[in-house]
């Protein structure tokens, strides 16, 4: 009797372990999962044109053979200029055309200090950068819009310092972007 009993205990264990293994192999499955995500962003603030304006005699500086004159280069987001201005009172005004030509929207984060262009020698001659009118303050800048901001290079006409001769002075101006933040919703 003992030996049927033990059978019985086998068979019993047989069946637990086969169906814990047909549990096991219902419940125990392989999850596939194919797709493809395609990110259709593109980063392209620039500038893309500069163009000039001159008073009082104001004009590019020449090069040393004085054959050819020096206008202002740029790359992607800054811009280099060598103005010559010949008595106080010059100015010579450039405006910059920066484009957004991605998809991505833009943020200026602030107009750049000349501070440290200004205290270089010549001192008379002075660099401001400011929005051009009708754009000021347009800090956010969307794909396909364009924005121009104005770098003037003066002489202050009440200068008594007694130059004689024209002076120059070349800056670089850098136009410092960087991805906008999304716009905030309004509210009902």
């Amino acid at each position: 009797m003992q030996s049927k009993k033990k059978n019985r205990v086998i068979i019993a264990l047989v069946v637990i372990v086969a169906f814990m293994a047909v549990g096991y192999a219902i419940l125990q499955q392989q999850l596939t999962i194919n797709g493809t995500a395609n990110i259709d962003a593109k980063w392209k603030v620039e500038i893309t044109g500069i163009e000039g304006s001159f008073s009082e005699g104001a004009s590019n500086t020449m090069d040393d053979d004085g054959m050819t004159e020096i206008t202002p280069t740029f790359d992607a987001t800054s811009a280099t200029f060598n103005a010559t201005l010949p008595v106080p009172g010059a100015e010579a005004d450039y405006t910059i055309t920066v484009t957004n030509n991605g998809t991505i929207p833009a943020m200026l984060n602030g107009l750049p200090e000349v501070d440290t262009i200004n205290a270089q020698d010549p001192e008379q001659i002075q660099y401001v950068v400011e929005f051009a009118d009708g754009d000021e303050g347009k800090y956010r800048l969307e794909p396909e819009e364009s924005v121009q901001f104005v770098v003037a290079v003066y002489w202050d006409s009440n200068d008594e310092i007694g130059v004689t001769e024209p002076v120059s002075k070349e800056a670089t101006i850098t136009l410092n972007y960087t991805q906008a933040p999304e716009e905030s919703g309004g509210g009902d």
